[in-house]
């Protein structure tokens, strides 16, 4: 795992850039910042991140600014119609899956190079045993905890299978050793080797991941696939650092998780025996996921109609808004039942994180143009998570997000956040 020819040393000599992390506002951050990916206001000698949650503040000694180069798109299917049954009996004879354009190319120009130095980690015996502490706390703990892994063959892929092909695809190697720092992060948010850690492999493994699709073929398909949902996993861990002052949409996890939606099923058409797939036992698991008809039927949207009952005068509407709100309020309502018919919490998790990826590309439009309806619906999607603090990818990211959408709401539109604002016990007692 730590031979040479994996050094991220090695890997950065010569013209080897570090690629963009998911957001773009900052190169010249601290270490904190730039290893959660969040916002860094760059102040000195305490960036503002940092004084909120009171911890040490470190800089880069040498802040690198360059153009960055262009690079040529790789070539994808065209988009299709926009449906849900993307995966149903492993699709042997249906069309290929729809691609979301946008969220795609957002995907691959997070993971482009900049002339931009990652740290260096060269080889030696404190980095083979930080990564022997990473990869066995990806198997021990990160594996135990992520989306649907009540589900044993599905825990199994993640703490079994997973390191076997990251030993032998680097973006999935490295993308396991960005989420368990992270992970180990969460208990431990002052270990510099850790932010060091994190940023370098987070670096690495977007690299590599846009690498292998690239040259995605049905040699790499099942670490594609697994590099995806791990990049999807990533993306969602890290709303609970992003700044909220002022409030805004929650845009890269959005485009990171349509974009990995969209590479996931380019990579599934190229499996050619799904008897051997590797990434078969998280699509089985998913198999309540696939039919449009009960995931966005209307009785899932019982007792959410006043969400769509109220006009306004400055509302824009018309029968394609219309839709895109009723099948974003089924979808939740969908989970809501499966929450009432008492299915496992982590396979709700399941459920809610494919929100982004399933729910109508419309109605993260609106949700983008801060339209107040997609606001308070997208809140109603957060109190999902309201009991799952003890979660560490979940945190406290439902509490932190309708209190953002709260404050970024009109006045008349205050009412319709009962609910969200109850599910976190930020109701006020008047």
């Amino acid at each position: 795992m730590s031979s040479q020819s994996r050094s991220p040393s090695a890997e950065t000599q010569g013209k080897a850039k570090a690629p963009r992390l998911y957001h773009t506002k900052s190169r010249n951050g601290c270490q904190r910042c730039r290893a959660r990916r969040v916002k860094c206001n760059e102040a000195r000698p305490t960036c503002a991140n940092c004084h909120r949650h009171g911890v040490s503040c470190v800089y880069n000694t040498t802040p690198q600014t360059s153009a960055k180069p262009a690079s040529p798109k790789e070539p994808f299917p065209p988009p299709g119609s926009e449906h849900v049954d993307l995966l149903a009996e492993y699709r042997p004879t249906r069309l290929p899956p729809p691609i979301d354009d946008v969220a795609l190319q957002h995907l691959l120009s997070s993971m482009e190079s900049e002339n931009e130095s990652i740290f260096e980690m060269p080889e030696s015996k404190q980095r083979r045993m930080l990564e022997l502490r990473l990869q066995q706390n990806f198997i021990e703990r990160t594996s135990q905890t992520l989306s649907a892994c009540h589900n044993p063959k599905v825990r199994n892929a993640w703490a079994v299978e997973v390191p076997k092909i990251g030993l032998l695809n680097d973006n999935v190697l490295y993308g396991m050793l960005a989420l368990s720092a992270l992970h180990l992060l969460n208990s431990e948010p002052d270990n510099q080797e850790l932010l060091y850690a994190r940023q370098a492999y987070t670096g690495l493994a977007l690299r590599e991941h846009r690498r292998a699709i690239a040259l995605l073929s049905s040699g790499n398909a099942d670490a594609v696939c697994y590099a995806s949902t791990l990049v999807l996993c990533d993306a969602f861990a890290c709303l609970q650092e992003r700044s909220l002052d002022p409030w805004s949409p929650p845009s890269q996890w959005i485009m990171m998780a349509r974009g990995s939606g969209s590479v996931f099923g380019a990579a599934f058409d190229k499996i050619n025996n799904f008897q051997t797939a590797k990434i078969m036992p998280l699509v089985e698991a998913a198999s309540n996921l696939t039919i449009a008809a009960v995931l966005f039927a209307d009785d899932n949207r019982r007792g959410l109609e006043h969400l769509l009952g109220q006009e306004f005068s400055s509302e824009v509407w018309d029968e394609e808004t219309r839709q895109a709100y009723e099948k974003a309020l089924s979808y939740i309502g969908s989970i809501q039942r499966a929450v009432k018919s008492g299915e496992h919490r982590l396979a709700i998790c399941r459920r809610a994180m494919a929100f982004a990826l399933l729910s109508p590309k419309k109605f993260f439009t609106f949700v983008e143009e801060q339209r107040p309806r997609a606001l308070v619906i997208l809140a109603h999607f957060f109190t999902l998570f309201s009991n799952m603090e003890d979660i560490w990818w979940i945190g406290k990211v439902a509490r932190r997000e309708i209190q953002g959408i709260q404050r970024a709401l009109p006045a008349e539109w205050q009412g319709l956040m009962r609910i969200p604002l109850a599910s976190v016990g930020l109701l006020s007692s008047s």
